[in-house]
């Protein structure tokens, strides 16, 4: 009889540990996420980007992203506005982010003057040619994934956890992959993407981050396609939170007449 109790009083504390660990990796994951995209209640930066091929040839995009969260790690809206080069200057990309269901995405492409709508299924698409998804831009919501905390490193100097993020729905371009998470400030370090073979394929690393009114903000990335050996790098310059942007920035309107104000 002891050992049966012993059985299931071991069954029962590792259930216990599984259940704690998935539910402290969701909370991380949740944190990670509001960390990274949802600093005060809005914010604007320019950006500058550069597309790098495997010859090292460079190609540069310049835009200012403007951000409004509806609900605090909920529905929010992104616009960017393209400024260079010409090939791209005057396009805009508007999003309506759901934590319920999929994202709405619009490109205006001003050289034809059309709006195009960006199916859900395109979320994983290159960004403007970039190593960058279009679901990069405006984040990736926890929900979508089942999270197993898998450990704890050190990361360039800064303790962090280490959680692996499965989709709960089968993507095309990767099977799972794994976040490493600051413990200070939440901020996601590193992300590297793998195969159904377990080969990474794709990696993420924030090269840089600084304080903004109180909140610690990424202001340099680089994406790699470690596949195609392409990369993308990103810099963040005049990084402003809590500047009162406009709901109406975030229309139809506003793809098709850029809001002077705001893109300067």
């Amino acid at each position: 009889m002891k050992k049966y109790i012993l059985i299931a009083i071991g069954t029962a504390l590792f259930a216990y540990t599984s259940t704690a660990q998935a539910e402290d990796a969701a909370s991380i994951m949740h944190k990670a996420h509001l960390a990274s995209y949802y600093a005060a209640n809005d914010g604007k930066a320019n950006v500058h980007m550069e597309v790098i091929n495997p010859d090292g040839a460079t190609r540069v995009r310049e835009f200012t992203i403007l951000r409004k969260d509806v609900t605090d790690g909920g529905d929010q809206w992104f616009y960017v506005y393209f400024k260079k080069p010409n090939d791209v200057r005057d396009m805009t990309f508007l999003v309506n982010k759901h934590s319920d269901r999929a994202d709405d995405r619009w490109l205006f492409i001003p050289s034809i003057k059309m709006v195009k709508r960006i199916a859900a299924s395109d979320a994983r698409a290159s960004f403007v040619g970039s190593d960058y998804t279009y679901e990069d831009i405006s984040g990736r919501h926890p929900n979508n994934d089942t999270a197993e905390l898998v450990g704890e490193e050190e990361l360039d100097g800064r303790k962090s956890w280490v959680v692996k993020n499965t989709p709960k729905e089968a993507l095309d371009d990767y099977e799972w992959r794994k976040t490493w998470v600051d413990q200070e400030t939440h901020l996601v370090l590193k992300e590297s993407y793998y195969d159904e073979d377990g080969a990474e394929v794709r990696r993420f690393t924030t090269d840089e981050y600084k304080q903004v009114n109180g909140f610690w903000v990424g202001i340099a990335g680089t994406m790699e396609n470690l596949e195609l050996e392409h990369k993308t790098i990103v810099r963040f310059s005049d990084v402003q939170l809590d500047v009162g942007v406009p709901d109406k920035v975030f229309t139809e309107r506003s793809l098709k007449s850029a809001p002077k104000k705001w893109i300067k």
